[in-house]
């Protein structure tokens, strides 16, 4: 019966405010704009919606406990108490409200203590509903909270201050920090059979600088794995690209964030691919990633970082910006390029003996002496991999930099990571995929606090009274 009045209710609605009240609307305003016409119908229709969410929720089996029916805790399965209906209120799109009336539980046995329809629902905490919610949290780990919150505003009518966008945002991300941290441990303990991976896969890592409070700069280490394949351009030629790229970056030392970028590398199968080539810049940190993850991988370093270091002996010499220093390097940069560095660096060991005097040289080339076997570089063209690591180099640009260095920003320490695990899932294409898990977790945090919070109500109840 009630499902019936609600359904009548709805009815008379819809003819009352969308089809009577927009024609009499429409000939007190006759001149007005399509934007406005529209917005005055999506007004009527947020209306409408949030009356049907009101009625079909209604319907919920959670949402009418009859008196005599039993529910298990679904903490320890004991049967729960009634506790009181309570209202609750939730913006939906538009910025109309939903009410919704529910029977609050309590369990005896364990302390906890919620709503059977909220859980049902898979709501989540505050006022938004889940929709609402998880468009706040991509927004703004797109952009600044402010902005963020402002633009779910003028999309979707949802009203939300910066502040709630700042909290939810963090909270999503240090949830997914926390998934991440235990797939992590999970797998260096298990050793679980790793998914099938690419046939030729690169790994690159590399570091970016960010700004926290208080004056304090500090290091975001990122890591990109990408499929490696040939293909024929525009002209015909046959070009190596990279492809199907994701991301893993955190704010720790280097040899935690190797074993928490275990989660990440399982996902792709690093441990199952065919081939795999590290191209980096050569840090001895990012060695001993190396090491740990694919000891076996094609090691390269980035050809620009050469170049940098073959730059700076010709600019000691010539002169900065000098036309000689540019006619001197771009040769060196050709032979390294196709040749092999074995004929250049025999010539500038020759400067070396040339300028003894000159420390520069010396530091140069001693970086690359100690890398002669990664700048193989016709053979790795040959083979069929990039020379260049700018995919991590636009990862720390697209994934890092671009949220987490805007104008006026210093970041809590503890603020960093859940942001970048955020940005991660987002650049990496994974949103649909791993957002369930995310908004699984919060409502598990939500029902720890919970239980934890009547723990403590009940140790003060039990407190004897003061004389």
């Amino acid at each position: 019966m009630k499902g019936k009045k609600g359904q009548e209710k709805v009815e008379r609605q819809f003819q009352e405010d969308i089809l009577s009240g927009m024609w009499e609307w429409r000939l007190q305003h006759p001149k007005a704009t399509f934007v406005e016409i529209e917005a005055e119908m999506e007004k009527r229709i947020a209306r409408l919606r949030a009356l049907m969410l009101e009625e079909i929720i209604g319907l919920s089996s959670a949402a009418d406990w009859p008196e005599g029916e039993a529910i298990d805790c679904p903490q320890c399965g004991a049967e729960v108490q009634r506790g009181g209906k309570q209202q609750r209120k939730l913006q939906a799109s538009g910025g109309s409200e939903i009410e919704i009336e529910r029977e609050y539980a309590e369990c005896p046995a364990c302390g906890a203590g919620f709503f059977p329809l909220d859980e049902e629902l898979q709501l989540l905490a505050g006022s938004l509903c889940p929709h609402q919610y998880e468009g706040l949290v991509r927004l703004s780990s797109w952009m600044p909270f402010g902005k963020a919150a402002q633009t779910l505003r003028e999309l979707l009518g949802v009203s939300v201050s910066k502040a709630s966008a700042r909290r939810d945002t963090e909270a999503a991300g240090a949830a997914y920090v926390a998934l991440q941290r235990e797939a992590a441990d999970q797998i260096a303990r298990e050793a679980p059979e790793e998914p099938a991976g690419m046939e030729r896969a690169l790994l690159s890592v590399d570091g970016a600088i960010v700004p926290l409070v208080q004056g304090e700069w500090a290091e975001v280490k990122t890591v990109v794995v990408g499929e490696v394949q040939r293909k024929v351009d525009g002209t015909g030629q046959s070009v190596v690209v990279t492809e199907n790229l994701s991301y893993f970056s955190r704010l720790v030392d280097a040899q935690r964030f190797q074993h928490l970028a275990l989660s990440e590398l399982h996902r792709r199968g690093l441990g199952r691919c065919g081939q795999v080539a590290a191209v980096m810049d050569g840090a001895d940190w990012q060695q001993g990633f190396v090491d740990y993850h694919r000891p076996d991988a094609v090691r390269i370093l980035d050809f620009p970082h050469a170049g940098q270091r073959i730059t700076a002996i010709g600019q000691v010499l010539l002169g900065e910006g000098s036309p000689a220093c540019h006619q001197w390097i771009e040769p060196r940069l050709h032979q390294l390029k196709h040749d092999g560095p074995t004929h250049l660096l025999a010539e500038l060991h020759g400067l070396q003996s040339e300028h003894p005097h000159i420390s520069l040289i010396q530091e140069n080339l001693a970086y690359l002496d100690k890398r002669i076997a990664q700048m193989q570089y016709p053979l790795f063209q040959q083979q069929g991999w990039p020379i260049g690591s700018g995919s991590v180099e636009s990862a720390n640009k697209l994934v890092v930099e671009a949220r987490l260095k805007g104008a006026g920003m210093h970041w809590q320490r503890n603020n960093v990571d859940p942001l970048l695990a955020l940005r991660n899932i987002l650049c990496s294409d994974r949103w649909d995929q791993d957002w369930p898990c995310i908004a699984q977790r919060l409502r598990m945090q939500t029902w720890e606090k919970r239980i934890a919070l009547r723990v403590k109500h009940r140790a003060v109840a039990d407190l004897p009274l003061a004389a």
